[in-house]
């Protein structure tokens, strides 16, 4: 194989992965979204019977689970301010996910720099 074929192929695959990773954002920026507003809508007593029911069976299993436990404690302390705040960073970080996915998929050169500086922004800590 020639090294112009071999560039061809490699070009491919960082093409096919570069994809692969663009969809996987989308896909979680969508998830996210929609976890934003099920948490928006959702009232307490009903968070507390969805968190009760998925938790159930590992506490049958196992009464000291510390994880199933948290999660009970947690959501029955959750205050209505801490709930808001926690949908609203949900939707507003799985939009402009969503969107910058977009932009990448469709060759937008502005996804481009707000992906990158998003990435930039992600790595510095800050």
């Amino acid at each position: 194989m020639s090294s112009r074929a071999s560039i061809d192929v490699e070009r491919k695959i960082e093409h096919t992965l570069f994809l692969l990773s663009v969809w996987s954002k989308g896909v979680a920026g969508l998830v996210e979204t929609i976890g934003g507003l099920l948490l928006l809508f959702i009232p307490q007593a009903g968070l507390n019977v969805l968190i009760i029911f998925l938790t159930a069976p590992e506490l049958a299993e196992d009464p000291t689970d510390r994880i199933a436990t948290l999660l009970q404690h947690m959501v029955q302390e959750l205050a209505a301010d801490t709930k808001l705040f926690a949908s609203g960073y949900l939707i507003v970080h799985g939009v402009i996910k969503v969107f910058l996915v977009a932009g990448l998929l469709g060759h937008r050169l502005w996804s481009s720099v707000g992906a990158a500086f998003g990435f930039l922004k992600f790595r510095s800590g800050s």
